[in-house]
């Protein structure tokens, strides 16, 4: 009886929220992405938990297949990196198949439209991905496409998958996006990017947005008053004060197009109106604070910025993958058990946001006592940024050994709905690499870093444990002495030994 109890009040409530994930999700189902008035705050939360949750299990060398015989086309009739790259790794990373137009080498070379285009693509693909150089384009693809239509940026008209990968990238770094503070910087006449993302941001609570550009570059007045009807208000600037970096819990800095300009004069008269450096963002910044781009960038955001711990801009690429990873698996009607998974890790997080579980211990505070453990998705350091960024805490790095380790051969993890089952064997980037990484982050981030070492020998743990001592900053860092990973064949189990545990810590 007991355990019956237990479990409808666990499981059930996790039961419901699933349920309503999917059922907010499929409201995109075989849709059309067109625009970001599509997005409402429940599929914008919903499609971040489930882009965080193929992140993890990506992280722990899971294998996809749930696209197996889907067709993805990319028509791309203007340049692209990382948004054509990032849709055709998540196409394959999720077993389905790409068929590349060159748009220079195909029958629009002889005066095919862009509709006909289409039909053609859409004859061959279970779901097409459009960038063109019209407004207007994606209204026409989307008239004649049976197959769901991707707006990949239409012009200077929208970007809404870019503005979905920014609110991921937000949630993930800052854990929410009510109560904060988001400056958009630089070419906002033009810019897709932060039309999409202005408008996004009407969905949540912001506590202030402000707008920066030149009086030629502003946001355009429909933006302003979509969000005016939407009840968000907003602050124009002409210049990126100190005052505005200090307020700010988001910088978002975009290039001036050169390309969306009459004549070379006019861009030459705004261009490098704004840069955002180190030595600006050193003295006015929060700590806790990031700064996005949506890439590529000019003058407008120096390279001293990128080792700052605030330079999130490398991992919002990242996030991108896994956003359109979700928004594939959505649109094509395959996101089930995944759907499930995210949903019921979303629901944990946001109970543990609504108690103060802040502890303190040697001498380290702690907003809450809940970390992750140094094992699956805390190797690397766009994984272990992201647990900076999370509602953890602490975080733990990944249990090292003195040189790299590649670990056991795949398949070696398993997700299941309440868990997973894996044998990883210790797979790390050595002692060095996570030496760097806390040196660089330690005292810079608001949360106490436990160090792991799992030395092969007793020597190697303490030779590691003597090095890290000698590390800069290491007043902010905690050791973590694994003892007890159970994965290496031929590595002693100390931990299972009170003895040999009692005089490995001597």
């Amino acid at each position: 009886v007991t355990v019956s109890v237990l479990y409808w009040l666990f499981r059930r409530p996790q039961q419901r929220l699933s349920e309503k994930m999917q059922g907010t999700l499929e409201a995109l189902r075989g849709a059309h992405i067109a625009g970001a008035s599509q997005y409402n705050r429940a599929i914008l939360e919903d499609l971040s938990a489930l882009a965080l949750h193929l992140k993890r299990l990506d992280a722990a060398g899971h294998v996809f297949d749930e696209l197996k015989g889907k067709v993805m086309s990319p028509l791309f009739f203007e340049n692209s990196s990382r948004t054509y790259a990032s849709f055709v790794a998540a196409m394959q990373k999720l077993g389905g198949s790409v068929v590349s137009l060159p748009i220079e080498a195909s029958s629009v070379s002889k005066g095919e439209t862009v509709s006909d285009t289409v039909r053609t693509m859409d004859a061959y693909s279970d779901v097409i991905v459009l960038r063109h150089p019209s407004v207007d384009a994606m209204a026409d693809a989307a008239r004649v496409s049976k197959a769901p239509v991707l707006n990949a940026g239409n012009g200077s008209g929208e970007h809404p998958t870019q503005a979905l990968l920014d609110v991921v990238t937000m949630l993930a770094e800052l854990g929410s996006i009510d109560g904060k503070t988001i400056v958009l910087v630089g070419d906002l006449k033009h810019g897709r990017t932060v039309h999409s993302l202005a408008r996004v941001l009407a969905n949540f609570r912001v506590a202030a947005l402000h707008f920066v550009a030149p009086e030629a570059l502003a946001m355009p007045d429909s933006v302003v008053s979509d969000l005016n009807a939407a009840g968000l208000a907003t602050t124009a600037h002409t210049a990126l004060s100190p005052d505005l970096v200090a307020a700010a819990d988001v910088i978002y800095l975009t290039r001036t197009q050169k390309e969306r300009f009459a004549s070379a004069d006019e861009y030459e008269r705004v261009k490098g109106t704004y840069g955002l450096n180190r030595a600006l963002l050193a003295a006015h910044a929060k700590r806790d604070m990031i700064v996005m781009h949506p890439l590529p960038r000019n003058e407008e955001l120096a390279t001293d910025v990128d080792s700052d711990a605030r330079a999130a801009y490398m991992r919002q690429m990242n996030y991108g993958l896994y956003a359109r990873m979700a928004l594939l698996l959505v649109v094509l009607g395959r996101a089930g058990e995944h759907a499930r998974a995210a949903a019921a890790t979303m629901g944990s997080a946001n109970a543990a946001r609504a108690v103060d579980l802040s502890v303190s211990v040697l001498g380290h505070t702690f907003a809450n006592p809940l970390m992750n453990a140094a094992g699956v998705c805390c190797s690397t350091v766009d994984e272990l940024d992201s647990l900076i960024a999370s509602a953890s805490g602490s975080l733990i790095t990944k249990s090292c050994t003195a040189q790299q380790r590649d670990g056991n051969p795949a398949p070696r993890f398993k997700p299941l709905p309440l868990g997973s089952i894996n044998s990883m064997g210790l797979p790390n980037e050595g002692f060095e690499y996570y030496a760097d990484f806390v040196t660089a982050r330690a005292g810079a981030v608001a949360k106490p870093i436990f160090f792991s070492i799992s030395g092969m020998t007793m020597a190697d743990s303490a030779s590691m444990a003597e090095k890290l001592a000698a590390h800069p900053k290491v007043e902010h860092v905690l050791l973590e002495l694994n003892l007890s990973c159970p994965n290496v064949p031929g590595k002693p189990q100390i931990g299972y030994d009170m003895v040999d545990m009692r005089r490995y810590l001597e």
